[in-house]
């Protein structure tokens, strides 16, 4: 999947570069910094994250929109600049995410509707979660630990 900041579109590859789906997944109108990150699930879905006032936008595979979140945790407002999808349907259906923000690391979790800020240090700029093989089975991975890139973000 690619996806272009200023023009806040989204395209979708096959393994072999072969073009899939496209779509507009934020109007230009809404101004600059349209998409800051993007991830994609085990399941196909879509995450984008929105610069501004942060939103989780969820697309099906095909590009349908299928959901939206504010990321707001209580407290001060937060600038978000990356996320993650901790979801493996091998190992559960559950799905928490993560997003590295001016706060520090924000995890939310669905099930609870909870957020959890976790401050470590002014302006995570991006993150990565380290995953180890479940069992035997090595196509099936669940989160160990945050590894957590803490540098200055614009």
């Amino acid at each position: 999947v690619a996806c272009s900041a200023s023009t806040g579109q989204v395209v979708r590859f096959g393994r072999d570069g072969t073009r899939l789906a496209a779509w507009q997944a934020v109007p230009v109108a809404t101004g600059l910094d349209l998409v800051r990150a993007v991830d994609v699930a085990a399941d196909g879905r879509v995450h984008l994250l929105t610069g501004g006032t942060p939103r989780m936008l969820v697309f099906e595979p095909d590009g349908r929109a299928a959901e939206t979140l504010a990321v707001s945790p209580p407290g001060a407002p937060v600038a978000a600049f990356d996320l993650f999808v901790e979801y493996d349907p091998a190992v559960s259906a559950d799905r928490t995410y993560w997003f590295a923000t001016t706060r520090g690391l924000v995890t939310y979790d669905p099930r609870g509707r909870t957020w959890t800020v976790n401050p470590l240090g002014d302006d995570l700029a991006a993150i990565a979660l380290e995953q180890e093989p479940v069992g035997h089975n090595a196509s099936a991975f669940q989160v160990r630990s945050p590894a957590v890139a803490v540098t200055s973000a614009p």
